[in-house]
């Protein structure tokens, strides 16, 4: 039986696949395997860092220590529930999570509706003054963007308290285009061409047919915050400026903002052009 009191990253992987420790993912997205990336063996890490404080703290660890939660952004499942420990004694452990994933099926889209009143639509990176628009508790759990729900948590944040659509991204810049009736709205790939190395001999089936459907690039967004971020002009607080924004004339109305770029984990589910639409309701 291993010892978790001195064990290493490499050993507790072993039992873990030998079934000498309990694992009880209820659903969620965690597999700690051998063969999986650094990240495990660093959640790893921290499990065994973890649990020689609490030896240390008390030898009777079944009784003083029934249940233990530990955060790390690498062990919180998209859903936002974090990994658990419950120790059975000084050689055995429970790892998992207490409540079933709602997104054991399949994750969801990140989808909000937003009021566009005038249809002045200023496209950005983000706001200077995010304390104007940001929640209040945005360093908790529930606003924690290192997975999908507190992602999600924002957008709906944004959309239902200051009509704001909003997109988190990677260290990169996207498109604003534009289609002729201009009730719609795709935040793209700047390069769509460039996707030999993805197995398309040539550009993204979405891309093409945006191209078809007239939509046409208005500029560019770099995205040195990995997010975008939408509003209409008229909702901005009197006197706020809007620094590197795209300018977009569209048609008035209620707008349905969907944002696929990280809640899909497959790209080609959506196509390698599209990060995310804007399109009247």
């Amino acid at each position: 039986m291993i010892n978790l009191e001195t064990c290493n990253p490499t050993e507790l992987l072993e039992a873990l696949e030998n079934n000498e420790i309990k694992i009880d993912l209820n659903g969620h997205f965690m597999n700690l395997k051998k063969e999986n990336s650094w990240k495990e063996e660093a959640i790893l890490k921290q499990l065994i860092r973890h649990f020689k404080i609490v030896v240390k703290k008390d030898s009777e660890i079944s009784r003083k220590y029934p249940a233990l939660t530990f955060y790390d952004p690498e062990s919180t499942c998209n859903c936002g529930e974090i990994l658990y420990l419950k120790i059975l004694d000084p050689t055995a452990l429970v790892l998992g999570y207490k409540s079933e994933c709602p997104y054991k099926d399949g994750l969801p889209l990140q989808t909000v509706n937003i009021k566009v009143p005038t249809g002045r639509m200023i496209f950005c990176n983000f706001f200077r003054d995010e304390d104007l628009f940001d929640p209040k508790d945005k360093h908790s759990n529930k606003f924690s963007i290192n997975q999908i729900q507190g992602r999600i948590n924002y957008a709906k944040h944004y959309a239902e308290n200051h009509n704001i659509g909003y997109g988190q991204m990677g260290n990169m810049s996207g498109d604003v285009y534009v289609n002729p009736a201009k009730d719609k709205v795709i935040i793209g790939d700047c390069y769509p061409e460039d996707w030999e190395d993805y197995g398309y001999s040539g550009p993204d089936p979405e891309y093409t047919q945006a191209m078809k459907e007239g939509f046409e690039s208005k500029g560019n967004i770099s995205m040195s915050m990995w997010r975008w971020m939408c509003i209409d002009e008229s909702l901005l607080p009197e006197g706020m400026e809007v620094e590197e924004r795209v300018d977009v004339n569209l048609v008035p109305g209620t707008y349905q903002v969907i944002h696929y770029y990280d809640t899909t984990p497959n790209p080609k589910d959506y196509g390698l052009f599209k990060y995310s639409t804007i399109e009247k309701i």
